[in-house]
């Protein structure tokens, strides 16, 4: 992870923190809990960098690669989620029924933003590819981070053919490069798009390209 990227979780992530802890605060004023605030008020430095640091760890979860994801597909993913299921169920046997209700929010809260943020992203690509004339396509590619160098560019036009077993030949070396992939002529182009919840994501767009082009 480069340094930008470092910084951009650390602080999307921090922001991420604040919104679950405002989320699990309007639950304990809505239920009127006054003996549980009593009680947290002197531990509220503690809470909210427990919050803030937990907004940077799903930050950090959400920002990972597919491969960096092994752990979240296939057979994996179901022990995974068969162990954080026992486990919630242990500790909310040892909690308040507020604070169950203020971890139900910060999941519900955590899904509405995701969901927000699918709903986007297929808006977009669907746009991307309306956009293309008839008889034409575009693939859009999300990266890790931009490329900050030509050689880095053309890196990441090779891994993700590489990853696909595609074969790859290059007309021009260039930005945007011009390239066949399985004998089809493609151009390819850098840009960026904001999520609904403020982050850039870099990508490249495969777009089919015309032997003329």
């Amino acid at each position: 992870m480069s340094v930008e990227n470092r910084k951009e979780c650390g602080l999307k992530g921090s922001i991420l923190g604040l919104v679950l802890m405002m989320s699990s605060l309007l639950v304990v004023s809505f239920t009127g809990d006054t003996a549980g605030i009593v009680l947290a008020l002197p531990y509220m430095p503690v809470i909210l960098a427990g919050y803030l640091i937990l907004g940077v760890f799903f930050w950090w979860i959400h920002g990972r690669t597919p491969k960096e994801h092994s752990l979240l597909t296939g057979a994996a993913s179901s022990y995974l989620v068969f162990l954080v299921v026992v486990a919630v169920m242990t500790i909310a046997a040892f909690l308040t029924q507020t604070v169950r209700y203020m971890i139900l929010v910060n999941i519900a809260v955590l899904f509405v933003l995701w969901l927000m943020e699918y709903v986007s992203l297929k808006k977009i690509a669907d746009e991307l590819n309306q956009g293309m004339p008839q008889g034409r396509s575009a693939l859009v590619v999300d990266l890790d981070e931009k490329p900050a160098t030509m050689e880095a560019y053309f890196h990441e036009i090779e891994k993700y053919c590489e990853a696909n077993h595609w074969n790859l030949e290059y007309i021009k070396k260039e930005k945007p490069a011009l390239i066949r992939i399985n004998g089809k002529k493609y151009a390819v182009k850098m840009g960026l798009y904001y999520t609904p919840i403020g982050t850039i994501v870099y990508t490249m767009t495969f777009s089919s390209a015309n032997e003329q082009d």
